[in-house]
């Protein structure tokens, strides 16, 4: 998934194009919600992460993740 470089600067191989993080945000919990098995986080690369909003956007998205699996386990 690419990430729009401004948004997260510290990924390994930035490139042009990508997501707006609402966008990811809202695809990562409908993802669980539909019963996703799990999520895993690459290219991260905390060292050129200066500002820190990359580390910032994930934890976000794990949050995302685990409000979607809480709304599917309520449904259960």
């Amino acid at each position: 998934m690419r990430w729009i470089t401004h948004f997260a600067p510290g990924t390994q191989y930035p490139g042009p194009g990508g997501f707006q993080p609402f966008e990811v945000m809202r695809f990562v919990r409908r993802l669980e919600m539909a019963g996703a098995a799990g999520m895993d986080v690459v290219e991260y690369a905390p060292l050129i992460d200066h500002t820190k909003n990359t580390g910032n956007m994930l934890a976000t998205l794990l949050c995302e993740y685990m409000a979607g699996k809480a709304h599917a386990m309520q449904a259960a």
